[in-house]
């Protein structure tokens, strides 16, 4: 065959074809992105499809662009790697791994400073550089089993031991959490949602039980997923700003989870509850 006719073929090809060869390229691009992304924090299949519920045949499928990755674990991916979930889709080469599996590695995301004693590590947040600037992410390491940890942030009624954002909750028969919102009293309904077999767990939030939305993630990985005591766990905590929320807000939300997932661990390490203490008397203006 010349190569005029060659080059008349190809150009012909199907379009079909052509798309189906198109979406093939675009998922083995992104199975590469998380492959890259797993070496560079020197995780093995294994740890990481533990890690994420997910088969190690079908993570090495995804890696590997034989299978489509759902949203949802795209999503899951993305915390337990600690990037954004569009640095899936960027084409640049990932940072080689350092000594810390807590360290995210990639530019998308700029962790602040944590305390280097390993006997009481301290929260990491991180925030997008404007690429991803809905959602907020704060994680620490807690000394206490993920079973225990998971036991504690699915149970509605200690939500005010550590939520700002539900101070002296309610909590009615079919679960539904109602609580004061400690920074301006507003009145916020929260639905919990569990997944025990990945260690998941959703926060419905909203001002009625009838306008409900998923807007807080917590994830619970045990420690000896990321090469810690099996009676230690890594928290990671994902808010979203939802359209409208201004800058004033998002920086107190962001600022609050912050303090949450330390007050988690606090509560949970020490067994201390703030609710046992008396009530203090309001004092009158001087």
């Amino acid at each position: 065959m010349s190569q005029t006719a060659r080059s008349a073929k190809q150009h012909n090809a199907h379009p079909e074809t052509q798309e189906t060869a198109t979406e093939m390229e675009k998922s083995l691009a992104l199975g590469e992105r998380i492959s890259q992304l797993r070496k560079s924090r020197g995780l093995t299949l294994a740890q990481l499809s533990q890690a994420c519920a997910l088969s190690e045949s079908t993570l090495s499928r995804i890696e590997n662009g034989h299978t489509d990755v759902s949203a949802q674990n795209l999503f899951t991916l993305s915390l337990y790697l600690d990037v954004d979930i569009t640095c899936f889709f960027r084409d640049h080469t990932a940072r080689p791994p350092s000594d810390s599996p807590l360290s995210p590695k990639d530019p998308g995301v700029h962790p602040q400073p944590a305390t280097d004693s390993a006997a009481a590590p301290r929260a990491i947040t991180f925030q997008s550089n404007g690429l991803m600037p809905g959602a907020d992410t704060a994680s620490i390491r807690i000394d206490r089993t993920a079973e225990e940890v998971f036991d504690f942030m699915t149970d509605p009624g200690r939500m005010d031991l550590w939520s700002f954002g539900t101070w002296r909750v309610s909590v009615a028969s079919d679960g539904l959490v109602t609580g004061t919102a400690i920074f301006d009293g507003a009145q916020v309904l929260v639905r919990i949602e569990s997944h025990p077999a990945r260690l998941l767990i959703d926060y419905q939030v909203g001002p009625s039980a009838d306008d409900l939305q998923p807007r807080i993630f917590v994830r619970i990985t045990p420690g000896a997923v990321i090469g810690a005591s099996g009676d230690s766990c890594l928290l990671t905590m994902t808010a979203l700003r939802t359209d409208g929320m201004d800058d004033v807000r998002w920086k107190r939300l962001t600022a609050a989870h912050a303090l949450e997932v330390e007050l988690i661990k606090s509560t949970l390490e020490t067994g201390f509850d703030h609710r046992t203490l008396p009530l203090s008397e309001p004092q009158p203006d001087p």
